[in-house]
C-alpha cells in the first residue's frame, strides 16, 4: 500500500522530583516531589510512489510535547521525554526535544539504489507554552539565570515572547557500501524564529549551519 499513516498518543501521570536531567543526585534526593500530568502525540501520513524505480516518499509528521502552565506551582505539565532519540525526529541539528514543543515536519526521501538513501527534511518549531522553557536535545531547559525574564539577554521563561522558535532544513545522504559499513553525510541550516530573536535581542543572534560526515561500522 503506497499510503501509510498513524497516530500515537502518550499520557504521563503521577508525581516526580522537581529537577531536570543535569541535576546532581544529591540535589534530586533533596528536591520536593510535584504532581505530574503531561501529554505527547505524534501524527503522520505519507505516500510512496511504489512503481517508481527510486521509491520516492513524501511524508508529513506532527509531533507535540506538552508544556507547563505555571513554573511556580506544585504541578508539572512538561512532557518528560525519557531516554529519547531526538536526533532522528526533531531536526538533525539537535536543538530541541519532545518537551514543550510543536514540531511540524515535511520529509521527502529517495532510494537511488537499494543500498542508498537521500532525504530532504524541513521542520518548523514552536513552543507549546511560553510559560515554560525551550528544552535542548537532552531535555535540559535553556535558562540563563544571568538575564532577567523579558530582558532579551538570554533564554528564560519569557511569557510575552513569540512561540515560534525557528525553522530547520536538513539534507542527508547515506550509502551502505558493505553489509557492516555505512557512510552518511549531511548539511543543515537553522533559521531563527521570533522567540530566538527576542530572547537574544540584547546580545545578538545568527542563523546556524551544520555539516557532518559519519562512518558507521557494525562489527
Amino acid at each position: 500500500d503506497p499510503i501509510d499513516y498513524g497516530v500515537k498518543v502518550m499520557y504521563q501521570f503521577g508525581n516526580r522530583t522537581a529537577v531536570f536531567p543535569a541535576t546532581t543526585p544529591a540535589a534530586a534526593l533533596a528536591a520536593p516531589r510535584i504532581d505530574h500530568h503531561a501529554l505527547a502525540a505524534v501524527v503522520q501520513a505519507g505516500y510512496t510512489w511504489t512503481q517508481n524505480t527510486y521509491q520516492p516518499r513524501f511524508a508529513f509528521i506532527y509531533s507535540y510535547g506538552s508544556g507547563d502552565k505555571n513554573s511556580s506551582d506544585t504541578k508539572s505539565g512538561t512532557f518528560q521525554n525519557l531516554f529519547p532519540t531526538n536526533h532522528l525526529f526533531y531536526g538533525y541539528m539537535d536543538f530541541s526535544s519532545l518537551q514543550n514543543l510543536h514540531d511540524f515536519r515535511l520529509a521527502y526521501t529517495l532510494k537511488p539504489t537499494p543500498n542508498s538513501m537521500i532525504a530532504l527534511e524541513g521542520h518548523s518549531h514552536f513552543l507549546s507554552r511560553t510559560s515554560d522553557f525551550w528544552y535542548n536535545v537532552a531535555g535540559v531547559p535553556r535558562n540563563f539565570a544571568g538575564a532577567a525574564p523579558g530582558s532579551g539577554g538570554g533564554y528564560r521563561i519569557n511569557p510575552s515572547y513569540s512561540r515560534h522558535v525557528g525553522n530547520e532544513l536538513d539534507l542527508v545522504a547515506a550509502w551502505t557500501f558493505r553489509p557492516y559499513a555505512q557512510i552518511e553525510v549531511g548539511a543543515s541550516r537553522y533559521f531563527r524564529g521570533d522567540y530566538i530573536k527576542q530572547s537574544l535581542a540584547a546580545v545578538g543572534s545568527k542563523n546556524a549551519s551544520y555539516v557532518y560526515l559519519q562512518l558507521t561500522l557494525n562489527l
